[in-house]
This record gives C-alpha cells, structure tokens and sequence, in this order.
C-alpha cells in the first residue's frame, strides 16, 4: 500500500516573505509535519502589469497550484 506524505500548500497574492505561508512553515518545522510549497510573488523588484498578468507571472493560478501539488507530491 502506497504510504500518504502530508502536504500543505499556501496560496496568497503577495509577497512569500512574513506572509501566512511563512507562518505556516514555521508551525510545520516546530511539528514536524508536512512538506510545505508556498505559491506567491517571490523575493524579487516590483513590476508593472495588471493584476491578472502579476498572478500569472508568479504562478498564482489555477495551473500553477496544481502544478505545485503535483511537484510537492512527486
């Protein structure tokens, strides 16, 4: 039987920095818990677009969460 490894994923539009990702994967470190992806906008210079483009360019979409999952669970 195929043994189950927990995971959490974190979405949020934003900076990955202090965010709720990042209070997520403190908990999970202390806990010793599951693997832990967070999708946001990286550590990087601003840009200009509009906002439907900005969540693009980070992966903040339906396609890349999933991909993010399957990448986790890989």
């Amino acid at each position: 039987m195929e043994k189950t490894r927990a995971m959490t994923v974190t979405v949020e539009d934003h900076t990955i920095m202090h965010g709720l990702g990042a209070g997520v994967s403190q908990v999970v470190a202390r806990e010793g818990g599951a693997r832990v992806r967070q999708i946001g906008i990286q550590d990087q210079f601003g840009q200009s677009a509009t906002y439907e483009e900005l969540l693009e360019m980070n992966g903040i979409t339906v396609d890349g969460i999933v991909e993010a999952v399957h990448e986790l669970n890989a």
